[in-house]
């Protein structure tokens, strides 16, 4: 690589320099940038991919994975969805924790999420395989600030330093169990890249696939951080049209255009989403604490910070050269004017060191998460790299500051310094935590020192290129202090919380054949509580294909899982409740207690209708029912909306009225008689969001056409001026 950076100007000249006829011109210029571009990719990933090899090695190789909760739902949802439905015909119920719940409820299981379908292709699911997913997406958000900085006409070696800066975003390595957040890390550059005016909208293929990225990232992101995305790029467009001021139907028009389609094709996922919610029961209050402790985790690992919040919410990472080059932003050019749109509205929603921190998270979906302060911290962080890049363009591709200017700016990056080591004690960091990252500091301070007093025999490309490998070094120091939130080895891991490898949970599941009862669930301990009832270690009966009442899922805060914990968690019922949901498929008549509950499930005598399976799938089981009076009868299944109670009789049919019951389970009125019952769930809104979907494709389809029929009329325009000038 004989150097990492040309200028802008130099770029041009090489352009410029080159003649041909006139009929090849173009051609050749053409020519000559898609070459040095593919060039540059070429250098820019293969560092990327060095990256991925350093850090993530381990996640492609199986020997690790991220810890806790990337074990949870995240994880073992993403593979059921994939695994037992597709995208244009997914699964509606899913019976495997929880005593079941249908799938459009669990919103953060990567239902729709093309790159985990892409993976789910190639075999299953496995908590290996979304460990690369993840390692990936870290790789993906890295191309995607390059992309955003490049966008913003800064030269490559200032792109390539901002790319491998946004490598070691906090979020990928801090919040590693939290897929969706780390997740939204990687696509938060590319949102931001197509609601710009900096987009090539003028191209018939810029409004579809702007629209296939915001679609993405609204179904695959965190939902508290989607909100916070939509309030940042309100404030992003805005900058955007008033700095750039491109003509209405140039920018605002395509980018209403794709946003518009991205909502539209969320539509299978949020209206049967929203059709249950009211299943759901308040908003949850912000736990999200600041003290001094937290800036020192701007350059310090954080494995033993006693810090105000979970471990994993405690991290304001930026490496070392971001904390430096920062200070010498411009902040007249593109780069800082974009830093402060996104950084503004995101210190003053995100902050909870401000006095109206809490009034704000009662902000229209702000109050989908506990953790506003990281639903902002992307785009915090993101801005920093913005500010550093353009203090990097400024060192080495700009006009020299003024020795007095470089010098004062170059004092306050000596106080950061001076400050984070002063808080070294704050929150008990150990020496292991804050000393080697210190020092990575210290040298960027030199290396910049150095850089000014070198003079005239300065090379840009010489300083980015140790810029960058300096921020290599700041990152792997970083990561690997603090590898606790983000790597755990696999095999223990799954071994200790499964009770087996995922392969060998896999090996266990049942071939296909005739189903007449639905199985038993795997039954709670006999002395249980809420750890053991919502840990993970249920969550690996997914794999095997097995039931059971626990688990790992984000629908606690429906209503009917509340009544199911509560009936469950309550030392006169748990029992008999738990003991009834274990049982198979069974059908409770009469009089309906938790001690007759308890009698239904261990001495089979389940009141007057006298009740046979016939068949079961998930979400579909049938019962012969004899019963001799009309009465009341509760199933060990977990009521949600969309359930159907059906009672045939030769070709006489009759809906019966379902409803929970107190336990959280599905209830309803048997008729006197001899008839099939059965008991189906169908997934609410399903046909209307295929058809809100379909107005999705053709918004997107209309954007397209509607810049190529604008390109053409230009066309048409240049032809017909150039025919009349001769």
């Amino acid at each position: 690589m004989k150097s990492l950076i040309r200028s802008e100007a130099a770029e041009t000249d090489i352009s410029t320099s080159v003649t041909a006829p006139r009929g090849g011109e173009n051609r050749i210029l053409r020519w000559i940038r898609v070459h040095r571009e593919v060039r540059r990719l070429s250098i820019l990933f293969a560092i990327i991919a060095s990256l991925e090899a350093i850090v993530f090695g381990r996640f492609f190789t199986g020997a690790a994975i991220p810890p806790w909760d990337f074990l949870g739902s995240y994880s073992t949802g993403a593979f059921a969805w994939w695994e037992n439905g597709t995208f244009f015909n997914p699964s509606e119920w899913v019976p495997n924790s929880l005593a079941g719940y249908p799938a459009a409820l669990s919103i953060q299981d990567s239902s729709w999420y093309l790159p985990v379908g892409v993976a789910a292709f190639f075999g299953p699911f496995t908590l290996q395989a979304a460990a690369i997913v993840a390692a990936l997406h870290v790789a993906l958000g890295s191309v995607g600030t390059y992309a955003l900085v490049r966008s913003l006409r800064l030269p490559f070696g200032v792109a390539a330093l901002a790319g491998v800066s946004g490598f070691f975003a906090v979020g990928y390595l801090s919040n590693a169990q939290h897929v969706d957040i780390a997740r939204g890390y990687a696509l938060v550059p590319w949102i931001l890249l197509v609601m710009s005016s900096r987009w090539p909208w003028r191209n018939v293929w810029a409004v579809p696939l702007a629209t296939l990225i915001l679609w993405q990232a609204a179904i695959g992101m965190y939902p508290g951080m989607l909100f916070s995305t939509v309030y940042v790029g309100i404030v992003w467009v805005v900058v955007s049209q008033l700095v750039e001021r491109p003509a209405f139907r140039a920018y605002l028009l395509p980018m209403a255009l794709s946003a518009l389609g991205a909502i539209l094709l969320c539509a299978p996922k949020l209206v049967p989403y929203f059709l249950l919610s009211s299943t759901t029961v308040g908003a949850l209050p912000d736990e999200s604490r600041f003290d001094l402790s937290l800036i020192g985790t701007l350059l310090f690992g954080y494995g033993h910070l006693e810090g105000p919040n979970e471990l994993t919410m405690n991290s304001l990472f930026v490496p070392a050269t971001v904390l430096v080059l920062a200070c010498f932003a411009n902040f007249r050019d593109r780069a800082s004017k974009a830093a402060l749109a996104i950084g503004v509205p995101s210190l003053v929603l995100g902050m909870p060191f401000f006095p109206w921190f809490l009034a704000a998270q009662t902000l229209p979906g702000l109050g989908f998460s506990r953790f506003g302060m990281s639903d902002f911290k992307v785009f915090i962080v993101l801005a920093s790299v913005l500010l550093a890049a353009s203090g990097a363009n400024r060192l080495a591709c700009g006009v020299p500051l003024p020795v007095r200017a470089f010098w004062t700016r170059f004092g306050v990056a000596v106080g950061i310094a001076i400050a984070l080591f002063s808080l070294r004690k704050e929150g008990a960091f150990t020496r292991l935590d804050w000393l080697p990252g210190f020092v990575v500091l210290l040298v960027v301070l030199v290396a910049v020192a150095m850089w000014r007093l070198r003079g005239k025999g300065r090379r840009p490309a010489a300083f980015l290129t140790g810029m960058l490998a300096l921020t290599v070094v700041s990152g792997c120091v970083w990561a690997f202090t603090t590898t606790v939130p983000w790597s755990t080895p696999r095999t223990a891991t799954e071994r200790a919380t499964y009770g087996a490898t995922v392969d060998e949970l896999l090996a266990l599941r049942p071939s296909a054949g005739v189903v007449v009862q639905r199985p038993a669930r795997i039954s709670l301990p006999e002395e249980f509580d809420a750890g053991v009832l919502f840990s993970p270690a249920w969550n690996g009966n997914y794999y095997a294909e097995r039931d059971a009442i626990g688990g790992y899922v984000n629908i606690k805060s429906s209503e009917t899982s509340t009544q199911i914990a509560t009936a469950l968690l309550d030392p006169a019922t748990g029992k008999s409740v738990a003991a009834f949901m274990a049982a198979p498929g069974l059908v409770l008549s009469g009089n309906v207690t938790p001690a007759s509950m308890g009698a239904c499930a261990r001495a089979a005598e389940c009141g007057p209708a006298d009740t046979t399976p016939i068949t079961y799938t998930p979400g579909d089981l049938t019962y012969r029912v004899s019963s001799p009076t009309s009465t009341a009868a509760v199933l060990n299944e977990a009521y949600y909306p969309g359930w159907i109670v059906t009672a045939c009789a030769e070709d006489d049919c009759a809906v019966l009225e379902a409803d929970r019951s107190v336990s959280g389970l599905i209830q309803t009125m048997l008729p006197a008689g001899d008839y099939d019952l059965r008991v189906e769930y169908k997934e609410r809104g399903r046909a209307e969001g295929w058809l809100i979907f379909a107005a999705g494709l053709i918004v997107a389809a209309v954007g397209g056409s509607l810049q190529y029929f604008r390109d053409g009329s230009n066309r048409r325009k240049i032809r017909k001026a150039a025919t009349t000038t001769e």
